[in-house]
């Protein structure tokens, strides 16, 4: 059994006899006094535990899997429910446009005007959905995929525990903890749990796995000949699924290896650390580099820090890890010392992280994680005391303290009490989680039988075919509360999914990856009965959101219609009547579809309106205005503020241009001298996912492209592109012809350089692993010959 005492804080001394009982060493004199009576005990023992532990975690994964029921996540259906329903479309995009390309983010058209798709969402998941649609059902491998996070977390607490070097029972019960966890109902979308992972946050989930995994090899990198490259390896899945959750493993492996000869072992672990890194630069070194083009969304920080971290329905389960953490400092246990300094960061980051793009709420997840595995060091030190008491019983009843005569190995009675004990407490937290699990049924089975099994599904997919059927174009629906009867409130989001792009969404499940985020929801705001306005801008701001169409004025809607153009929407899909009533007063607006209610059931059927003079690519009026503090992060407020102002519309702001545009404050921009330009006329508009080609009549007038600005974009017969206001391209035209692409930059080269050399990296750990001083010990040893040459069977 591993070593689990602690170098840094000083080490326990070793047993005087053999382990053999319960995890404690049996005194000399009661030991037997045969060594190879002894092995053969350890060697039962080790039996019982490897057949009872894998027992428990085959049961607790198995009871993960049945609870999510099997027989509708191996239905053939489209998932729904909460996010897990726009989720549905990135890992299919993913396999059909970007795959093939050997590259983990490409360009769509589909969301936002178009954004960075891949770019600032973790890609691993999606990968393996895509390979397990080689062989299964698209849907079914997603939804697999999707709940393997959750069924394979009690698997992955168990290596956690046996890394650590936990002693028995604790492994067992780390993955019975983690069956407490996942079925923990005091949150819904933080992360982690059950009701996290069905409201669609499996990346957070499929991190957790990998994260427990990956650090449960981090004392094998400590040591000579370890696991180096399975631990560089896990710890870039964990960073490729989730970057809040690799922080969790990057905190665990410290923790370790500052228990384990930290100065001796710091090359280790600083190759490890390195190599894995390294090996995620292709993904993770474009995304810090382009933060400033992501939406910070405004998450509010959770300030009610005493109920947050001590809610009063699991304090029993903060006296167990009380338990846990004494006891182990006590004994001067590794486990112990990490958990403990693992649950006391995430708390006190909790309290202390300040508002900003991280929102604190996502870290508490990882503390409640950590305090139900102390729980599980708690209830292990409760079975050792336990069993120790029954063996000083049943030494008292005359028995032995040691075992049977040689012919008879036999592990001991604190050992099979503990072991006992372990298998109830296993036992006891599957019926109590099988007992609370509430509502958890019912979204298991909302969401895995699919958008097909909703009552207003045939509402649903005649909205579909009646928008696929219309020419290409974007859309822009209204929210509205009744969009959850068709599986999820994000249902529209799947316009591109089902008519395969021909129809776009501007609103999109991944608000944080696009910068023309903010100016869609501060659009809709003014088009919709009920928008949704989940951007929070800072409270000096001076944007606010506009008045709805049911309590604003016409002029705030012609407003909304003015920027649809802007964007380039072709239609706008409208379900209440006072949003219906103004688009019909809109001469802008004409009537080419609808969708009548048949179900009785909220959406109470649609009206599909086409907006006129919505060119995705064409001709500006007036010569843009370059402002002087254009930087990516400085870019939102004078962008929006210029968005909101319905007589800025018509000139532009850009962060670029020509040296004859005019330069200006964004404080002084308005006050710049308008500067019309002569008519283009823009002819032969051909868009891809990643080109966008048309002609003009006059080279060298400036047009505006209505599709999202990101680095990446490059013109073929114009200058440019520049970002222009709210979040597009302007491009001067040098030629008739004209070609947009979106391709790889010298940065993203650079980074897919820096993970070839990661892989490199991997066969250096393999050398590392395979130090000569080991080679020498190891020939030593050989030729000295094994010290007990005759190795008795166990009976």
């Amino acid at each position: 059994m591993q070593e689990d005492s602690l170098a840094a804080v000083g080490a326990r001394p070793e047993p005087v006899g053999p382990v053999i009982d319960g995890g404690e060493a049996v005194p000399a004199d009661a030991a037997p006094a045969d060594p190879v009576v002894a092995e053969a005990v350890a060697h039962r023992r080790h039996q019982v535990e490897l057949v009872v532990g894998i027992g428990i975690v085959a049961a607790c994964c198995a009871f993960v899997f049945f609870e999510l029921q099997p027989s509708l996540l191996l239905r053939n259906t489209t998932p729904n429910g909460g996010d897990t329903g726009a989720h549905v479309w990135w890992p299919a995009f993913f396999g059909d446009n970007i795959l093939g390309t050997l590259r983990l983010s490409g360009w769509t058209q589909d969301y936002y005007a178009g954004f960075p798709v891949g770019h600032f969402y973790f890609p691993l998941p999606a990968l393996l959905i895509v390979l397990g649609d080689v062989v299964l059902p698209y849907n079914i491998s997603f939804k697999l995929v999707a709940a393997s996070g959750p069924v394979l977390l009690p698997a992955a607490a168990y290596v956690f525990a046996r890394g650590l070097g936990a002693r028995w029972p604790a492994p067992p019960l780390f993955s019975a903890a983690a069956v407490l966890y996942l079925f923990d109902l005091k949150y819904q979308n933080w992360g982690g749990n059950l009701t996290s992972a069905l409201q669609g946050s499996s990346p957070s989930r499929w991190g957790s796995r990998w994260a427990c995994s990956s650090s449960a090899c981090s004392p094998a990198c400590c040591a000579p000949g370890g696991g180096q490259v399975l631990a560089a390896v896990l710890f870039a899945a964990t960073v490729m699924c989730h970057i809040i959750v690799a922080g969790f493993a990057v905190g665990a492996a410290v923790l370790v290896w500052l228990g384990f000869r930290p100065i001796k072992n710091l090359l280790s672990a600083v190759s490890v650390g390195a190599v894995g890194l390294a090996l995620t630069a292709v993904w993770t070194v474009p995304l810090i580099a382009r933060l400033g083009y992501t939406t910070d969304m405004g998450w509010q920080k959770l300030t009610d820090y005493v109920d947050s971290l001590f809610p009063t329905e699991i304090l029993w389960l903060v006296a167990l890890a009380v338990v846990g953490s004494v006891a182990g400092f006590i004994s001067r246990r590794r486990p112990a010392v990490i958990l403990t300094g693992l649950t006391l960061a995430f708390g006190l980051l909790f309290s202390v992280i300040p508002e900003g793009r991280v929102w604190n709420g996502r870290l508490l997840p990882f503390y409640y994680l950590m305090l139900f595995l102390l729980a599980a060091l708690g209830a292990a030190e409760i079975c050792g005391w336990l069993g120790r008491l029954a063996r000083w019983a049943w030494g008292r009843a005359g028995e032995p303290l040691g075992v049977e005569p040689p012919t008879r190995p036999r592990v001991g009675a604190a050992f099979v009490v503990t072991t006992v004990l372990a298998v109830l407490f296993s036992v006891g937290a599957l019926v109590f989680s099988h007992a609370d699990r509430a509502f958890l049924d019912d979204w298991a089975r909302w969401n895995n039988s699919g958008f097909e099994a909703r009552d207003a599904a045939p509402e649903f997919f005649e909205i579909i075919e009646t928008m696929d059927a219309l020419p290409p174009g974007r859309a822009v629906w209204e929210r509205t509360e009744g969009l959850n009867n068709y599986g999820t409130d994000l249902a529209l989001e799947l316009l591109p999914y089902f008519t395969d792009g021909r129809i776009s969404s501007m609103e999109g499940l991944y608000f944080e990856s696009s910068a023309t985020t903010p100016f869609h929801f501060l659009m809709t705001a003014k088009l919709g009965s009920d928008p949704s306005n989940p951007v929070r801008f800072p409270d000096d701001s001076e944007v606010v959101y506009g008045q709805n169409a049911a309590n604003g004025t016409p002029e705030e809607f012609d407003h909304g219609v003015a920027q649809l153009q802007a964007f380039g929407v072709r239609y706008l899909m409208l379900t209440s009547d006072a949003a219906i009533e103004r688009a019909e007063a809109h001469d802008a607006l004409t009537l080419v579809a609808e969708v009548t209610d048949n179900d009785e059931i909220e959406p109470s059927g649609w009206s599909i309106y086409e907006v006129a003079d919505s060119a995705t690519v064409e001709g500006l009026r007036y010569e843009p205005v370059v402002l002087r503090d254009a930087a990516p992060e400085e870019w939102l407020e004078p962008a929006a503020l210029w968005w909101e102002d319905p007589d800025a519309l018509a000139r532009p702001l850009a962060a670029g241009g020509p040296s004859e545009w005019a330069r200006s404050d964004a404080s002084d921009a308005a006050t710049v001298p308008f500067r019309e330009l002569p008519p283009v006329e823009v002819t032969e508009i051909e868009t891809t996912n990643d080109t966008i080609e048309f002609r003009v009549d006059q080279p060298g007038v400036p047009v505006v492209v209505k599709t999202s600005y990101f680095p990446g974009w490059s013109a073929e017969g114009a200058e440019g592109p520049w970002r222009l206001t709210p979040n597009l391209m302007v491009v001067v035209p040098t030629e008739e012809h004209v070609t947009l692409s979106y391709g790889a930059t010298g940065l993203d080269r650079a980074a897919l350089a820096i993970t070839l050399l990661g892989v490199a990296g991997l066969f250096g750990l393999a050398r590392l692993s395979d130090r000569p001083s080991d080679r020498r010990s190891e020939r030593r040893s050989n030729r000295r010959g094994p010290e007990r040459p005759d190795q008795p069977a166990l009976p």
